[in-house]
């Protein structure tokens, strides 16, 4: 909760200060995210799948040509490991697990919040612009197989870099790669591959 207060307030901060000059954004994309994971050592037939279909939502404040600040929410995939009865794996910390049943199937879905400085560089007058970012982020992974309901979540770096078109002063479309940094017990981090729209107003 404190994390998600001190993101609406650097956007409110920068809205205070910079309104007169710049403009506000939003949009939405959606792509394939790549999980960077620590299990190792798989046996038999167990298997990880190592990459979802994923999206995002943002929100940003551009107060000049250049720099801007972005807040995200982003939905980052579900990631399963499967196996059957005697089959093995190694987590990040070093532990061994064995499959005590057939089809067994655990998933970990990921979630990610955060707040990026940003630079955009334009490519003379064509219209085609490369965003530049740089922030921090609070990841949060939901083991959703545990009857439990326990996970991992903590704050890490996430960075990126796109290729935009503006269309006019309102509509763009952008591309974009992202890395989030995650250290938790399974996963290192997160590549994110996306396109979508962006609304400026």
């Amino acid at each position: 909760m404190n994390t998600s207060k001190l993101l609406i307030a650097l956007l409110l901060i920068s809205s205070s200060v910079f309104a007169e000059d710049g403009k506000f954004y939003i949009g939405a994309s959606g792509g394939k995210a790549y999980v960077d994971g620590k299990i190792s050592a798989l046996t038999g037939t167990a298997n990880e799948d190592d990459d979802d279909t994923a999206w995002k939502i943002y929100t940003g404040y551009q107060w000049d040509n250049n720099f801007g600040i972005e807040l995200h929410y982003a939905d980052l995939g579900d990631y399963a490991l499967s196996g059957n009865n005697g089959d093995t794996f190694v987590d990040g910390t070093g532990t061994t697990y064995t499959f005590i049943a057939n089809g067994v199937k655990l998933t970990e879905e990921v979630i990610s919040y955060g707040a990026s400085l940003t630079y955009s560089v334009p490519l003379m007058d064509t219209g085609f612009f490369v965003p530049l970012k740089v922030g921090f982020h609070h990841w949060d992974i939901d083991y959703a197989d545990d009857l439990t309901g326990s996970g991992e979540d903590d704050n890490d770096l996430t960075y990126g870099v796109g290729l935009a078109y503006e269309f006019n002063e309102n509509f763009a479309i952008r591309a974009e790669y992202e890395r989030f940094q995650l250290d938790s017990d399974d996963i290192d981090d997160i590549d994110l591959v996306t396109a979508g729209l962006t609304v400026s107003f």
